[in-house]
C-alpha cells in the first residue's frame, strides 16, 4: 500500500530544510517515493496563496479544482510513497499586507488531501496535523523587508560605534 505525505508550512517555519533534502535525495528515493516539489504544482500553489489573500467565495473551489489537477496528473504510485512538499500549500503567512491570521491554512492542505484520496483510494493518507508558529511570531518574521533592513542597519551602526569604526 502506498503512503501519501503532504508537507506544508509557512515561510520561515523550518520547511526549507526538508524540501532541500527531498530535492537532493530525489534520485536515490525514486524507487521508493514519488516526490512532487513546488515547481510541480505551481497552479495549485498560486490558488492557495490567492485563497489566503483574497478570501472570496470562489477561492476554495479554485484550490479544489487545482488540487484535483495535481492529483490526476500523478501517474500510478506502484507501491511507492507520494510526497508533496511546498510552503505555499498553507497560503501566505500572517504579516503580509492584509493578512493577520492563519485562518486559511488548515483548509488548503485538506483540499489537496481530499483530491489525493479520490485519485489514490487505496493509499494510506495519515490525518492532517497542522502546527504553526503563533501569529505574532509570524508577524515578526514577515515584517516588510524595509523594516528588517532598517533594524539591521541600525544594529550595524551601533556595533561599529561601539567598536570605534565607521
Amino acid at each position: 500500500m502506498s503512503r501519501i505525505v503532504i508537507h506544508a508550512g509557512f515561510h520561515k517555519t523550518s520547511t526549507s530544510t526538508p524540501q532541500a533534502w527531498l530535492g537532493a535525495a530525489r534520485g536515490p528515493l525514486r524507487p521508493h517515493a514519488k516526490i512532487v516539489p513546488a515547481r510541480g504544482m505551481q497552479a495549485l500553489l498560486h490558488a492557495c496563496r490567492a485563497c489566503s489573500t483574497l478570501p472570496e467565495p470562489l477561492s476554495p473551489a479554485k484550490v479544489a479544482a487545482r488540487a484535483e489537477a495535481v492529483a490526476w496528473g500523478i501517474a500510478g504510485l506502484k507501491g511507492r510513497a507520494l510526497i508533496l512538499s511546498a510552503e505555499a500549500l498553507s497560503g501566505h503567512p500572517p504579516g503580509r499586507p492584509g493578512i493577520d491570521s492563519c485562518a486559511a491554512a488548515p483548509a488548503l492542505p485538506a483540499e489537496l488531501t481530499a483530491a489525493l484520496a479520490r485519485r489514490f483510494p487505496r493509499a494510506a493518507l495519515p490525518p492532517l496535523r497542522h502546527r504553526n508558529a503563533a501569529p505574532d511570531d509570524l508577524l515578526h518574521i514577515n515584517r516588510p523587508i524595509s523594516d528588517r533592513t532598517a533594524r539591521r542597519d541600525a544594529k550595524t551602526a551601533r556595533l561599529r560605534q561601539a567598536a570605534g569604526t565607521r
